[in-house]
């Protein structure tokens, strides 16, 4: 369930799955909001959202999100507000992951730390990548 990128075991995401709790979020709903200062990462089990962002009063659609997809990882990694909204555009299960247990568990387990660290760089080095 957990993006590959992270080569996780299955007791590794056992552990993750344990500090995680799932929320259900209707189409045309909104996940995240701009502005907001929670740290959780959101892994979207099932269904799509789209990213968008607000520009001169209006949102602008910049990415869709399909099952599979981590969200939230550049707010855990730096304390910023998140920058985007977040809107189901069909019904979605997400995974919410707890920043403070997550943190937690990586000063615990440095194994598991070592592999969402270069998990979570390969994402966002894809996620540039991708808008160059």
């Amino acid at each position: 369930m957990l993006p590959k990128v992270f080569n996780f075991d299955h007791t590794e995401v056992k552990q993750i799955l344990n500090i995680s709790s799932i929320s259900n979020y209707n189409k045309d709903e909104y996940i995240i909001s701009s502005g907001e200062r929670d740290r959780n990462l959101l892994l979207i089990k099932s269904g799509k959202a789209i990213v968008e962002i607000c520009d001169e009063n209006k949102l602008i659609k910049v990415a869709e999100l399909n099952s599979g997809t981590l969200i939230g990882e550049l707010n855990f990694t730096i304390p910023i507000h998140r920058s985007a909204f977040v809107k189901a555009i069909e019904d979605c299960e997400i995974v919410k992951i707890d920043y403070s247990e997550l943190c937690n568990l990586l000063v615990k387990n440095s194994i598991i730390a070592n592999k969402f660290f270069l998990g979570v760089n390969k994402i966002l080095v894809n996620r540039i990548k991708n808008t160059i």
